[in-house]
């Protein structure tokens, strides 16, 4: 079946495998097994059995497979006249029987005999003595041999020639000895083979001595020149790697005084500085001569092994770490998919309550006839609740901008100071509702921040606000700006509800509320705290969140570093817009003014055409791109003011074919982007797409007669 090379190849490491099992094993009784069962298994054979000498020197049948269980009951155990008688009985009526002595060191320990149908072959045969020697050596090391003198009739006879019935001992010659003596050296010579194809070496210490020998193969293993060697044993300490050292020396010692098995894995350093991993076994022996002592065993190069070991323990571990991240990452998407939610349904919650104010006082308002006072109670309130819309749609939008990373800052020299004072001034009117005292220690010599003066407002009316809210009635707000060092801290403290110190170190986070039940005392999404720590980053500064616990108040403090800023210094907060007059009695900024208004929703195009006539302008009303072009090939508008999201074509396809028309006094007219699209990109795009000003939706009135009085040049 298969060419010479392969099979022997294949026989080579089967008994290697074989020469493994044997070195680990210290069981006289587990070594008989094994031999046996190798030997019926690598030779194809019937029956096997192994004959030892006992301690008078009389063969014994150890161990057998295939025998009649009556017969090897009647035979295990038993001494035998010799090792002929003792196989001629184990296997009776054998075709073709072969035999292998055991041989160890320079005698003859045991026979192991097989039998079979057909003839045994040359290759066959040497196998059969190959393993014959390892299990000499395994069972040596586990102290069954025994017989220093060689049975006559299994001595002289060589290896694979079939056993007789008048195999009888007798004395041997001269001539016989020689031969013997090449026996043994042949068979010296196949035990050297078999452990250099297992990667086994072997070595006994003199314990009288001290001085260790090594074979060939154990040279090698150490990457030393492949020859048996005899040195002092410090020798072999040297080439054991340094922080194995002391772990061997305590086997050696506590092997040589409790007489038990040497058994320790440890690395050894080779000649050319490699690191190998061996498995060292070994056990007291003495010789029969004069009981010295020597601790003999064999070395197993484990190199290989272990690495494997190594890369299933990583393996195992990259996969416990896989899994363990995998159910952070679940635990982490559940925790989001949870907060998302949590957060649609308060985003819902907080536009809806608004709306029921506005829509319910409009209804009231139109359908009810109202006294005057109450109508303006109404109208405020519709007012008030718009802005609180406005206010939560500009919250997540910046939001979304921070996250995106499209949030930048108009950075000036600020004045501080003007900034808190004018923020304060904002809240005022919420705090004295509730009776709450606002309180604020401004220091000297503050100086001015570099930052956006409107997002410094933003943030101190986050913080002020957050502060109010959750602060009851007749409470206190405090806020103090003192200057240290190179920085300007802004403390924002409350004698309100507190924060619970689970929930401290997620105050900042995006969505996270203290209390998000629908049993909960106060509204907000959850964003203002997260804008105050992203604005204040950028800004290069810190916040942090300080409270005791639940009701004893809170402390946030923010940290801006002191810098000079390019470009003159803000005196103050952010100008406000000057507010147009829309009343019949007061100037009309727009009189004599023609606006082209293009606006796809009736009632925002009412409601914007109703505030500019009411300011003097005239109006023309367009519903789509197609209408306003139709009315500027008639008409020649002061002012274009157009929506940007419309049905077919866009207002910015509107501005690029007003931008391309023939006409010159077309081409030139000043347009206004009014959108709810109210990103910085939005209002970038517009004014690259043609217009000159953009307005966000909900529209200041006033605000838009001022951005359209000043494209006309009536500012």
């Amino acid at each position: 079946m298969f060419d010479p090379e392969t099979r022997r190849f294949r026989q080579v490491r089967a008994l290697t495998e074989v020469s493994r099992e044997l070195a680990m094993s210290w069981s006289a009784c587990a070594i008989q097994e094994i031999v046996v069962s190798a030997a019926r298994r690598l030779s194809g054979a019937d029956r096997a059995v192994l004959l030892l000498n006992d301690e008078g020197e009389r063969p014994v049948v150890r161990a057998a497979l295939g025998l009649d269980p009556a017969l090897l009951a009647g035979l295990r155990g038993r001494p035998l006249p010799s090792f002929d008688e003792g196989i001629a009985r184990a296997l009776p009526g054998a075709a073709h029987v072969v035999t292998a002595p055991l041989i160890a060191g320079d005698h003859v320990s045991g026979v192991l005999a097989i039998e079979r149908a057909t003839a045994i072959t040359d290759e066959e045969s040497w196998v059969l003595s190959a393993l014959a020697d390892h299990a000499a050596v395994a069972l040596a090391a586990a102290g069954q041999e025994v017989s220093l003198e060689l049975p006559a009739a299994a001595a002289r006879r060589p290896a694979g020639k079939a056993a007789r019935d008048d195999m009888a001992g007798s004395a041997v010659d001269l001539s016989e000895r020689f031969r013997i003596e090449s026996a043994l050296r042949d068979r010296e010579d196949r035990l050297r083979l078999a452990t250099w194809a297992a990667d086994v070496g072997t070595w006994s210490i003199d314990l009288e001595t001290w001085i260790d020998t090594r074979d060939a193969s154990l040279n090698r293993i150490l990457g030393l020149e492949e020859r048996e060697t005899t040195q002092p044993v410090d020798d072999w300490m040297s080439r054991v790697h340094p922080e194995d050292r002391d772990a061997v020396r305590a086997m050696t010692d506590r092997c040589v005084l409790e007489q038990c098995v040497y058994d320790i894995v440890h690395r050894v350093l080779r000649a050319d500085g490699a690191i190998r991993w061996v498995h060292d076994r070994g056990r007291i022996l003495y010789d029969q001569e004069g009981g010295r002592p020597f601790l003999t065993g064999a070395v197993v190069d484990t190199t290989e092994l272990k690495q494997l070991e190594e890369e299933r323990a990583d393996l195992l571990r990259r996969e416990q770490q896989a899994l363990a991240q995998s159910e952070k990452d679940r635990i982490r998407a559940e925790d989001a998919n949870r907060m998302k939610d949590e957060f649609l349904a308060t985003v819902s919650h907080e536009l809806r309550t608004p709306l029921t104010a506005i829509l319910g006082w409009a209804r009231l308002i139109r359908d009810k006839d109202l006294g005057p006072e109450r109508a303006r109670q109404g109208m405020a309130a519709i007012e008030r609740n718009a802005h609180a819309q406005a206010q939560i749609v500009d919250d997540i939008l910046t939001v979304s901008r921070i996250i995106t990373g499209k949030l930048r800052l108009n950075t000036v020299a600020v004045d501080l100071a003007a900034v808190v004072e004018a923020a304060v001034d904002t809240i005022a009117p919420t705090a004295r509702a509730k009776e709450i005292e606002l309180c604020v220690e401004l220091g000297e010599g503050l100086g001015r921040v570099s930052g956006d003066p409107d997002r410094l407002q933003q943030v101190m009316w986050n913080l002020l606000s957050n502060a109010v809210k959750f602060t009851p009635k007749r409470g206190r707000v405090t806020v103090r700006v003192e200057r240290s060092d190179s920085q300007v801290a802004i403390v924002v403290m409350d004698n309100g509800k507190g924060i619970a110190r689970e929930f401290l170190p997620y105050v900042f986070d995006r969505f996270r509320q203290g209390d998000s039940s629908p049993t909960r005392a106060h509204g907000g999404l959850g964003l203002g705290l997260a804008i105050v720590r992203h604005l204040v980053e950028l800004h290069g500064g810190t916040v942090e969140a300080e409270s005791h616990g639940e009701g004893c108040g809170a402390t946030f403090t923010v940290a801006l570093p002191l810098q000079a800023a390019p470009g003159a210094a803000r005196e103050g907060p952010p100008p406000a817009p000057q507010h147009a007059a829309l009343e019949g009695g007061e100037p009309t900024p727009l009189s004599g003014l023609h606006v082209l208004l293009v606006e796809d929703e009736p009632d925002a195009r009412e409601m914007v055409a109703f505030v500019l006539e009411e300011t003097g302008a005239r109006v023309t009303l367009a519903g789509s791109m197609s209408e306003a072009m139709a009315v500027l090939e008639r008409q020649r508008p002061d002012v274009l003011v157009s929506d940007i999201g419309m049905p077919g074509e866009s207002g910015y396809a509107l501005i690029k074919h007003v931008r391309a028309a023939g006409r010159e006094e077309i081409r030139g007219i000043p347009a206004v982007a009014l959108t709810a699209y109210a990103r910085i990109e939005d209002r970038r795009r517009a004014l690259m797409a043609g217009f000159q000003q953009h307005v966000a939706k909900p529209i200041d009135p006033s605000g838009l007669v001022r951005v359209i009085a000043d494209l006309a040049g009536r500012s």
